[in-house]
Parts: C-alpha cells; sequence; structure tokens
C-alpha cells in the first residue's frame, strides 16, 4: 500500500483494521514537520501500533523517523530512500533483519559527491544497528547506488563484515528518470520543494525505486 502524508489520507487508513498488511510505503511530502501518525500540538500517538506491518518504505523520511519506526514494531525489512542519521534509530529497529539504503548518485557542477558520511553508518553499526534481535539471522544492508561507488563504502564495508552483517551494493540508478518526472534521482528523493504538489506521480516510479 502507498500512503502519501496528508491528514484525510492517514486519518482514513488509521481508522481501518488492516490485519493482513504486511507492506506498507509512506511517501512524505515534507521532513522537518510532525509525522502523520501524530496528534498536531503533541506526539501522543493517534492509536495502537501497526503490528502486521513487516516491510515498511519510507521516501522523504521526517527528522524524526524514529518516532514513526516506533509505530511498526515488527518490520523486518526497512528501505529508507532519503538520507537519515541511522544513529537515530537504532533502538527503533531491533527486529529489522534487512536494512535497504537508497543513495543515487549526487552531482554538483559535474563533480560526484555521492557519499555514505551523512548516514552516519559507523556510528550507527558501533551503536547496535542490525546487532539487535534473532542472533541467529545474518543481518544484511542493502544499498542501491549508480554505477559509481559511494565515499565511505570501503570502511563501512569492513565494519560490517567485522561485525557480521552483510553488506550489498545494488546499482539500480545508472538509468535515466522516467520522463513524467523531472530533475535527477537525488532530487526526486531528497528535494521536497520539487515535487510536493504531486507526489501520486512519485508512486508510479519503477518498482525497483519503491
Amino acid at each position: 500500500m502507498f500512503v502519501p502524508d496528508s491528514s484525510q489520507t492517514w486519518s482514513a487508513f488509521l481508522k481501518t483494521a488492516r490485519p493482513s498488511m504486511k507492506y506498507l510505503r509512506i511517501w512524505y511530502t515534507q521532513s522537518a514537520v510532525r509525522p502523520a501518525l501524530f496528534k498536531h500540538s503533541t506526539y501522543e500517538v493517534i492509536g495502537s501500533t501497526i503490528t502486521s506491518v513487516t516491510h515498511l518504505h519510507i521516501s522523504r523520511a521526517p527528522t524524526n523517523v524514529d518516532d514513526v519506526l516506533s509505530c511498526f514494531p515488527n518490520v523486518i525489512h526497512l528501505r529508507l530512500s532519503t538520507g537519515v542519521p541511522l544513529t537515530k534509530i537504532v533502538s527503533a529497529t531491533r527486529n529489522v533483519e534487512t536494512l535497504v539504503l537508497d543513495v543515487p548518485p549526487r552531482l554538483m557542477s559535474g563533480r560526484d559527491f555521492t557519499s555514505l558520511l551523512s548516514w552516519k553508518l559507523t556510528a550507527a553499526v558501533n551503536s547496535g544497528l542490525l546487532s539487535q534481535g534473532d542472533a541467529g539471522v545474518t543481518k544484511t544492508i542493502i544499498v542501491n547506488t549508480g554505477a559509481d561507488q559511494p565515499a565511505g563504502w570501503e570502511s563501512v564495508d569492513a565494519l560490517c563484515t567485522s561485525r557480521g552483517i552483510r553488506m550489498v551494493r545494488n546499482i539500480i540508478y545508472d538509468v535515466p528518470t522516467p520522463p513524467w518526472i523531472e530533475g535527477s534521482w537525488d532530487l526526486i528523493l531528497n528535494e521536497l520543494q520539487s515535487h510536493r504538489s504531486y507526489p501520486n506521480a512519485c508512486s508510479n516510479l519503477p518498482p525497483s525505486t519503491i
């Protein structure tokens, strides 16, 4: 299920029992505001946690993504399509077994500035990211990139290997963006202003990117 961030959509979503729903994608249109799962003036959660969801994909994650994740305690497969400091979500991802990060090429003045540094992966792994939950399950971090390897890959890969975490690089952003979407992959996933008015168009992105 694809759910854009709007009060009307979330109101209907939260009032409907969905015990069989396992896959959920949330597309945020703003970053520095309360999550739609919370009341306007406080961070009091509306209703109970949604325990049926095991696969969660958050696009353009809000600054308080840890609060959002706390509503989905049984997620084992988490995909983040916007750069988020992963140190913020360590305690909220105890059951996560597979973490997918979208890191499309970031070009400025013709130079490649694609990097894992803003994700704070090293600090997060050292703080226990993917080292919780079932010790008998091999944890995996999948990084979706362009053709070039992002800066910081080698050091993070070495650290994860030493902790028994598998690192996988998946090249999917080496193709042009869809013709109905303007801008680069990086702008689509990270620039809120560019597509604030038509998030539904972004829900039609190829399956490999959502």
